[in-house]
Formats: C-alpha cells, structure tokens, sequence
C-alpha cells in the first residue's frame, strides 16, 4: 500500500485470459477499481511471477520476482508513475542469477533484496541499493554465507538487517540472521537459540522492536526427524532470548506452514499459509493484543500505565490528587508480591525480579482501581 492507500497486488497472474501465457504484472486498486500499472510500452511486461512489491515514500512502486531482464537475470523493477525501468543497468546491475523472493526499503530510499539468487563465492546474500550501484551486505569475515535461500528480510528502527529462510547454522538449524552495520550474527546462541527445525518463511518487528518469525518449524525437539506430528507456532525474540506464540491449534486439520505474517498499528499478529481448521476451511490466525489492548479491569482518566506487556519495569502515571495513594502488585495466587506508594504525578515501578506472567496491578485502598500488567 503507497501513502496514499492505494492497494497493490502481484504473483503468478497475468494479463492473458489463458494465464501462462501471458506477462505477470502489478494490479493497482484505487478505492473504486482495479487496473494495471503500466499500459503498452510502458508495460512491466514480466516474463515470469512476481513475488515482492513496495513503494517509497515518492510514491514509487517497486516489484521483484522471477521475472528476467533482456540478459536473462533477474532484477528490481521500477515503477515512476509513468513507467517501469530496471533498478541498476550495466555495471550497477544487480545481475540476479536466480528468483528474488524479499524486498525491503529504508527510510533514505535504499533498497535491499534477497531470494535465491547466488554471489561470486556460491553464498546466497542480501544484496543493497544504495542509489547508485548494488553491492553485497557483508563480505569477507563478514558476510552472511547463507547456505540455502534467503525467503524473508526486515530492518528496525536502528537500521539493523534481518534475514531468514532456508539457510542453517553449523548445529543445521534454520535461525535469524542480524546485520549490525558491520557483521552477521545469528540472533540467539546456546540456551538462546531458536533452533528451527524447519525453514523461516517470515520475519517482522513491532513498535518496541521485538521480532517475530514464523514458517514451517516446529514445536519438537529441532533435531527431530518426525517433523510433521508438530506444530507450527510464532517465535518471538525480545532481544535476550526466544519464546514462542503457540497457534493452539491441536484440532486443526492442517497446520503446516506459516508463510506471512504481518503486526498491525495495534500489535495485533496476523498468520496465513496452510492453516486449515476442521470443516476444512483455510484461514487467518489473529494474536494479539500485544501491547495497547490489554483489557483493564478497571478504567481511569487518570491513571495511565506503560508500557502493558513489559519486560522489566511499569510506568504509573496520576493525577496530582493521586499522589501518596498506595499500589499493590498481586500474582495469580492471590499473593501481594509488590507494593509501595506513589509518590509523584509518575513512578517507575521495576518488576525485572518477578517471573514471567499475567500480575494485577491494585491502585488505592477503599476505593480501588485495578488493571492487569503482563509480565514478558
């Protein structure tokens, strides 16, 4: 979607009644109707599927796929509101010897690409634009060396690169890789691993910079060679270690394969791919509220409480009428495991002690207001 809310679609589909036979291309819905982007001879006019598109903040549309140049390679198409044109020609070329899977863009317009496609040394790679030229991201003692294709990629706030797929550690699990500025690392060692027995088909962050992955790996031992009797589930990085968003779906029929995965502005999860339910129906998991929905028991005007889940501490904030007014931090047992008074119009109450888990949050004596506080 461009910032417009314009809504742009792609894949295998093309613009021939017969399918196969024709050329694939990016459909654009205005709010009213559908049409192509690009007529005639200024046409996509893609020889094969297309598997990645986004915009820029110009308004610029992007696609990427298995789509091939004159010189049979693949490449990034780009689309000015007039014309598409290649991303990159003659030395600057990306040169794409296989399909692109994952495109992804900054906020400086850099452009950053992944998939199948291979560099001098046989590695898989993510491969930057920097509006110039394409090059490597990494190399030498710093390169990724992804042993397998790269199908997913996401970039946070810091500018730090993440990439998953195909590719497996030295212990032959499929993990996240991260792009610091200067090196790839895996994102979990040791006890911290994620361990994925299977490939990572998506990757995606929220607000507060965890990361989310998902695809075919599942809840067994890594290791085990019976992958099929598990379950799929979201594993969630929360920059210390991995934990995992069990789909609870034991009474599904189908539950093989998360292939997209979206966080929207309420942090609310989306999965789609082969999950199927028991009247056999393909469908969408929703988890979530992650961060703003936390249902309260009470509701105050003046009492506000942040951020909700947490990791280590909350933040309290009153109305001045409220200052000196006692809290309480109880467990699910019943048992006061914290308290204290609120001394100013806003204190940080630290809960990095208490273990993992959902805590009521008790506000005043008589006339009590309390909430619930999730605890990752």
């Amino acid at each position: 979607m461009d910032l417009n809310s314009n809504l742009y679609a792609a894949g295998g589909f093309t613009d021939s009644p017969l399918g196969y036979q024709g050329n694939s291309y990016v459909a654009k819905w205005n709010g009213v109707s559908w049409s192509k982007l690009g007529t005639g001879i200024n046409a996509l006019n893609a020889n094969n599927a297309i598997f990645s598109i986004l915009s820029d903040v110009y308004g610029n549309i992007y696609a990427a796929g298995a789509f091939q140049n004159a010189n049979g390679k693949e490449y990034v198409a780009k689309w000015d509101g007039n014309t598409w044109s290649e991303v990159g020609s003659g030395v600057n070329a990306l040169n794409a010897d296989s399909v692109i899977m994952t495109t992804i863009i900054d906020d400086s317009g850099q452009i950053f690409a992944a998939g199948y496609f291979l560099d001098s040394s046989g590695y898989n790679y993510v491969a930057k634009w920097d509006g110039n030229t394409w090059s490597e991201v990494g190399t030498g003692i710093n390169a990724l060396n992804a042993n397998a294709p790269i199908y997913t990629i996401c970039m946070d706030k810091n500018k730090n690169l993440y990439a998953a797929g195909y590719f497996t550690n030295a212990n032959g699990s499929e993990y996240v890789a991260k792009w610091d500025g200067t090196s790839w690392s895996e994102l979990g060692t040791g006890a911290n691993a994620l361990n994925a027995n299977a490939d990572i088909l998506s990757i995606c962050l929220d607000s507060n910079g965890n990361l989310y992955a998902a695809g075919e790996f599942t809840n067994l031992n890594p290791f085990s060679s019976i992958r099929d009797s598990g379950y799929t589930y979201v594993a969630k990085w929360n920059g210390i270690s991995w934990s995992s968003l069990p789909l609870n779906l034991n009474n599904s029929v189908s539950n093989w394969q998360i292939v997209t995965m979206h966080i929207d502005k309420d942090q609310n999860i989306y999965n789609a791919g082969w999950l199927q339910d028991t009247l056999y129906n393909w469908y969408v998991a929703k988890y979530g509220p992650l961060t703003t929905g936390i249902t309260n028991l009470s509701s105050s005007q003046s009492i506000s409480i942040y951020p909700n889940p947490t990791n280590d501490f909350i933040n309290i904030n009153i109305d001045t009428k409220l200052v000196g007014t006692p809290y309480s931090i109880i467990d699910n047992s019943g048992r006061i495991v914290k308290n204290g008074q609120l001394q100013n119009e806003k204190t940080q109450v630290d809960i990095c002690e208490l273990p993992i888990g959902l805590y009521v949050l008790q506000i005043g004596n008589e006339a009590k207001q309390v909430f619930k506080v999730l605890k990752e």
